[in-house]
């Protein structure tokens, strides 16, 4: 059977509300290409460059995701997006309850994986950096570029305002 191909100018996709396979709801995910191709059947996208991608999680997407996935041992997540770092907020429970605070950043690790790098930590005004950390390293990665419907590389991560931004770059490859 041939295959018939259309050709796109300028193609923009923009979903709202996708839950991701891992369980983080994306507040929006946008994917922008030129020059597409619209292949079929079966239905396939191509292009000769990369199509740019956005990704925005707010501070309530990251804290639900915290408070139903988080470690055992971590409840009651309260997450702000600010200034370039993620503060969280969360009961811990070892011996007994304790409220702690995390100052994080988000660092971007082989164009693939988002991981939080803990900064200071504050648990009753005691450092407790190293149980901290292990919760950290725990939950790391916090998200997966392989969970987005084409294949993505992380070029960069801006947090402010309630939100962390997400900017990579895709070989716009779909297939039906």
């Amino acid at each position: 059977m041939a295959s018939d191909r259309a050709e796109i100018e300028q193609l923009s996709l923009r979903a709202v509300g996708l839950k991701l396979p891992m369980g983080l709801r994306l507040a929006s995910l946008s994917v922008e290409a030129a020059s597409v191709s619209l292949l079929g059947p079966p239905v396939a996208l191509e292009a000769p460059e990369d199509a740019a991608v956005e990704a925005v999680v707010t501070d309530k997407d990251l804290q639900d995701y915290l408070n139903a996935k988080g470690p055992s041992g971590l409840r009651d997540f309260f997450v702000q997006l600010t200034d370039g770092s993620v503060h969280v907020h969360a009961t811990a429970r070892k011996i007994i309850e304790v409220r702690a605070a995390a100052q994080c950043h988000i660092v971007v690790r082989e164009g693939r994986f988002l991981d939080v790098a803990l900064d200071r930590v504050d648990v009753i005004g005691v450092n407790a950096r190293s149980l901290v950390q292990g919760f950290i390293d725990g939950m790391n990665p916090v998200f997966d570029a392989e969970s987005l419907p084409l294949p993505t590389v992380i070029d960069r991560v801006e947090v402010g305002d309630g939100r962390m931004t997400i900017f990579a770059h895709a070989a716009p490859r779909l297939r039906s």
